[in-house]
């Protein structure tokens, strides 16, 4: 099998969390390399560039990414005991893209594939993750930068010690009224109402870097499902708590009208 030319860069944050590639290397491997091996050789090579691993710690903080196209945030996150012809194989497509999550995976027009002159990332594959909840309790986290919204809420919640991980979201603290597409029909009522649109919830099945959602951003972690009282465990104060605060937070704003005799209670 003729060997694989691939472009490996070097991927680091600088100021602002600017992303810059700080090295460049075109090397030509076997394809039957893994991606491990791979990582270890682009190590090995760049070793004599001066400054290239200053700022960089082991090996194991670092990950190899095919992004879909130059540039693009979507991609996969390659794993490193798979060999290189994993990702060339044509029987391998619909694996590739169910890693996939910058449009979706049912209605993906491009396959990806490794082949020949690809640009593949080298780049921590760890980050920070600011939570805040309607306590205002700020939690900070070391998570995947491979994992969709939906799997960080399993981690989240773990850490929190809520069980019910589905039931809860992630939200950006920007806002999203702005961005909303509004019908023209509810224009109206939403002049006088507020809604759960104007929540500006992160996609489950896009990661955070691939939404934009940096490291300095803290994100609010909120129950996104309708839910009542028979669901709720009297028993764990975290979640009546984070509750109670929500449900609060949505009387004040008139996301969740109430009658005020009903409100004085």
């Amino acid at each position: 099998m003729a060997n694989l030319i691939l472009r490996l860069s070097i991927i680091e944050k600088g100021q602002n969390e600017a992303e810059k590639s700080i090295v460049t290397k075109t090397l030509a491997l076997n394809p039957k390399n893994t991606v491990a091996e791979v990582a270890t050789l682009l190590r090995t090579k760049t070793q004599d560039v001066p400054g290239s691993f200053l700022k960089m710690g082991p090996n194991s903080e670092y990950g190899l990414f095919l992004p879909k196209e130059p540039g693009s945030k979507g991609g996969i996150w390659l794993d490193p005991e798979h060999a290189l012809e994993d990702y060339m194989q044509e029987e391998n497509a619909q694996k590739i893209e169910n890693q996939m999550s910058d449009e979706g995976t049912a209605n993906m027009d491009k396959k990806v594939y490794l082949k020949s002159g690809d640009t593949i990332e080298y780049r921590k594959k760890m980050r920070i993750l600011k939570v805040r909840t309607f306590d205002n309790t700020m939690r900070t986290l070391m998570v995947e930068d491979s994992k969709t919204v939906e799997a960080l809420m399993d981690v989240i919640c773990k850490r929190i010690g809520i069980p019910n991980n589905h039931e809860y979201s992630l939200a950006s603290t920007k806002d999203a009224a702005h961005d909303a597409q509004i019908n023209k029909k509810m224009e109206t009522i939403k002049a006088k109402l507020h809604t759960e649109d104007e929540v500006n919830w992160l996609d489950q099945h896009k990661t955070l870097r691939e939404q934009g959602a940096t490291e300095a951003e803290p994100l609010i972690m909120r129950r996104k499902f309708f839910y009542t009282d028979v669901n709720v465990n009297k028993d764990d104060p975290i979640q009546l708590n984070m509750l109670y605060e929500q449900s609060k937070h949505a009387i004040l704003i008139g996301t969740h009208p109430v009658a005020m005799d009903i409100a004085r209670q």
